[in-house]
């Protein structure tokens, strides 16, 4: 037989020493127009195909692995090698760690007890990146679907290899809508508006866009996040989830209070009760009369008895409280003596509105309706005193007050 033509195959490849009821892999260099028939001697199951051969160790020995190259032309040298198979010591791998996960979760650990004289080696299908320190892997789970954590470990003095598995199940993440508080600004044209956001998921980070108008807002966050100092008007939040880019946007208002309005019948009101119309400004309205509390209610419409020459008072509540205050008045008029005068006029306000005014505007007409006299006269003890004495006997006209003026009829001898 030619020498040439005599099949060579190299040194077969594969672990000398295995433990009971473990499935080892052995193989040659496949050559071309060569076929492989492999045995192995006792009691252990063989699968081969070709170049490669699964054995299934079922007893403690020594067992012969032995391959020999068939060609067409003729049968080569065997190649063979002798396996230690050793006696299972209940060696047992348990990976711990959570088995159900969230899509894109990060920095999950996974862990197997640590072991004298062991080598780790961790694979993982599934993650997006891991992190390996000895027994530990550190996992970043990618989309939804199915994982696996496996590990190798191997003792470093007799290179037997041992094996554990571990499903990981990635759950779709279901990201839920968001819950957004909305506190309206408390003032008008003041910037102290809210919204606060909540997403009820601590996991999952996420970017805030809130505009309105012109202006637009970013923010980082996870779970929760509020914007302060807003204005009035329209806004749109889009809230974008970082692990799968999925966007939600929402539309909301920031109002502010209506304009605080007050109205009363005081002007024309009877000497024993004042009717008040409140509206807008921040409820509840508290009522004072004379510097003294009287109300606290979340009515628009109260009537409360007053007397001619009460001082009434109405406040809102809230940050930018306002007040409206006005002076009761009363249908009796002032009361002027002696008149007809000679010197002096005294004039009596005390049933007036006029009651609790220091000064007072006068004007002096007379009976052709010329302004002879202009000016603030001092009140004492609620009489107003004018002295008639440079004016010419006859018919003058006593004007009180700016606002709503009262005008009496003084006849000078």
């Amino acid at each position: 037989m030619d020498s040439k033509n005599t099949p060579n195959i190299s040194n077969i490849d594969g672990d000398l020493e295995v433990v009971e009821g473990t499935k080892s892999t052995y193989s040659v260099l496949n050559e071309n127009a060569i076929n492989y028939k492999w045995s192995v001697s006792g009691n252990p199951e063989i699968n081969f195909q070709q170049n490669y051969a699964e054995v299934l160790w079922k007893t403690p020995g020594t067992y012969t692995i032995t391959v020999t190259p068939i060609s067409s032309c003729s049968t080569a040298p065997q190649k063979s090698i002798e396996v230690k198979v050793l006696e299972k010591n209940d060696y047992d791998i348990k990976i711990t760690g959570d088995t159900n996960v969230k899509e894109f979760s990060t920095n999950k650990t996974y862990r197997v007890s640590e072991k004298e004289g062991i080598r780790y080696q961790w694979f993982a299908n599934g993650v997006a990146n891991i992190t390996q320190n000895k027994n530990t892997i550190s996992a970043d789970w990618g989309p939804h679907g199915t994982g696996t954590i496996q590990i190798i470990e191997t003792d470093i003095k007799t290179g037997i290899r041992h094996f554990a598995f571990l499903n990981i199940n990635i759950e779709e993440i279901e990201l839920g809508a968001a819950i957004l508080e909305v506190t309206n600004a408390t003032c008008i044209g003041k910037k102290n508006g809210k919204l606060k956001i909540n997403t009820g998921d601590s996991s999952i980070p996420y970017t805030a866009v809130l505009t309105t108008g012109n202006e637009r807002f970013v923010k980082d966050f996870v779970n929760d996040l509020t914007f302060k100092e807003l204005k009035s008007g329209e806004y749109m939040l889009c809230l974008t989830a970082k692990v799968n880019n999925y966007s939600d946007c929402y539309t909301f208002k920031i109002l502010e209070p209506e304009v605080f309005e007050v109205q009363t019948n005081a002007s024309q009101s009877n000497i024993n009760k004042t009717t008040i119309n409140m509206k807008g400004g921040e409820k509840p309205y508290r009522v004072f009369l004379n510097g003294h509390q009287i109300a606290n209610t979340n009515k628009e419409n109260i009537a409360v008895n007053t007397t001619a020459g009460d001082y009434l008072e109405v406040v809102s509540s809230g940050d930018c409280s306002l007040s409206y205050g006005e002076r009761i008045s009363t249908n009796l008029k002032a009361i002027a003596y002696p008149n007809p005068t000679f010197n002096s006029t005294f004039i009596n306000l005390e049933k007036t509105r006029f009651s609790e005014n220091k000064l007072i505007q006068t004007n002096l007409y007379s009976s052709a309706g010329n302004l002879l006299f202009a000016g603030n006269i001092k009140i004492k003890n609620k009489i107003l005193e004018f002295d008639f004495s440079e004016y010419a006997t006859g018919i003058y006209f006593l004007k009180l007050g700016e606002y709503n003026p009262e005008t009496i009829k003084i006849i000078k001898r």
